[in-house]
């Protein structure tokens, strides 16, 4: 009887850990599970004994099998529903999209899971030509070769897309570890990466000195936004589009909780939500003439 109880405390407490992001791998689980100092840290040094255990051991090598298993099944499954719903309703369009892509924008966003792209914006495949990486970053065009730099200019010296968008967006993990540096002790290849935001970090710690973290955060991922559209045009390909007048450059951010797109105005600079430009004085008195 003791025994299940502990059985069941024990996968209790991994469920816990795991929804909490205490826990990243069933690696991880193990190692922390070892260590008793963790263990007195997060408060459970009174079933230490039960957590070190062998038992503990197997129920956690069990728990992170089976949450390994039901993500391949739903995946697996969602493969199949895919391709038995969605892909025959639209077999038309693959097929048209299978001997070419024309998409109309560039999308440049976070790899972040909860930003959808073709959700956000209703587009449909073969629309959006899509970069996705930490922190929404363009590395300048005097970094070393980078997979950022190459599909730039693919989409606009073969695919001629006119438009380019940096997409931001709320509670971002890039912009809180510009924030907070320390966060990225045990994360050398994300502190290396960040460089490529240090324009972002020198704007936060100069012009938002007095502000709160939770803002620091806010106003890092709107200037962040314009710091990588700036490192955009040092790249030759976007530059000679701008030049011709081929190719227009947006900056948004997206508000994960409320569903909003803020866009940036240049000639008012700032963000505002989209489609709430103010009028010029002249279009509010032709708005009114009507």
């Amino acid at each position: 009887m003791f025994e299940e109880q502990s059985k069941d405390m024990v996968r209790s407490l991994l469920r816990t850990f795991t929804e909490k992001g205490l826990f990243s791998s069933k690696k991880e689980a193990l190692e922390k599970l070892k260590d008793p100092a963790w263990i007195k840290e997060k408060g459970y040094g009174h079933i230490g004994s039960i957590l070190n255990s062998d038992m503990a051991i197997r129920e956690c090598n069990q728990f992170f099998d089976e949450l390994d298993s039901r993500l391949l099944k739903r995946l697996t499954s969602g493969i199949h529903e895919f391709k038995s719903k969605e892909f025959l309703s639209q077999k038309e369009l693959f097929e048209r999209l299978a001997k070419k892509q024309t998409p109309d924008a560039l999308f440049i966003t976070c790899s972040d899971s909860r930003i959808v792209p073709n959700l956000i914006t209703q587009t449909d495949p073969g629309e959006l030509f899509i970069i996705r990486n930490a922190g929404n970053i363009i590395p300048p065009s005097d970094a070393k070769a980078s997979g950022e730099g190459a599909s730039i200019e693919f989409a606009l010296k073969h695919l001629n897309i006119r438009d380019i968008i940096v997409c931001g967006h709320s509670a971002c993990g890039a912009m809180e570890a510009i924030v907070h540096p320390e966060a990225l002790h045990d994360l050398p290849m994300m502190a290396d990466w960040l460089q490529y935001a240090s324009g972002t970090k020198k704007i936060i710690e100069k012009e938002y000195a007095n502000a709160s973290d939770e803002e620091k955060i806010d106003f890092a991922v709107q200037e962040n936004v314009l710091v990588q559209i700036e490192n955009l045009r040092t790249h030759h390909s976007v530059a000679e589009a701008l030049s011709d007048g081929r190719l227009n450059l947006h900056g948004w951010v997206y508000d994960i909780r409320t569903g909003e797109v803020l866009v940036y105005y240049p000639e008012l600079e700032q963000f505002l939500p989209i489609g709430n430009k103010p009028k010029s004085p002249r279009q509010e008195r032709n708005t009114v003439s009507m």
